[in-house]
């Protein structure tokens, strides 16, 4: 059955308890009070997943606007400049496209 405040415990590397060591020096608080705040702060921060999920549609957005830019720069390559569509879409999958 468990309480309210059941203890858990890991291990870390090396590496991971230096740093843990550090921060909770520079915060002045004991390693066991800083690892407890950083996995509390960890398990309840749905900033950070929704910036994540922001993210990742901004970088679809950004892919999707180069297609179009490669898109229309083969077109006025063709249209305008009277290029060669062959040559056109070389240069852009060159140059542009995504």
């Amino acid at each position: 059955m468990q309480t309210a405040n059941d203890t858990i415990s890991f291990r870390l590397p090396a590496e991971f308890l230096k740093v843990l060591d550090e921060q909770a020096l520079t915060e002045k608080k004991s390693r066991g009070a800083w690892a407890r705040h950083l996995l509390i702060r960890a398990l309840t921060d749905t900033e950070r997943t929704e910036l994540r999920e922001e993210l990742t549609k901004v970088q679809e957005d950004f892919l999707k606007m180069r297609g179009d830019l490669a898109t229309l720069g083969a077109h006025l390559l063709v249209k305008v400049a009277n290029e060669e569509p062959a040559k056109a879409e070389a240069w852009v999958r060159e140059h542009l496209a995504p």
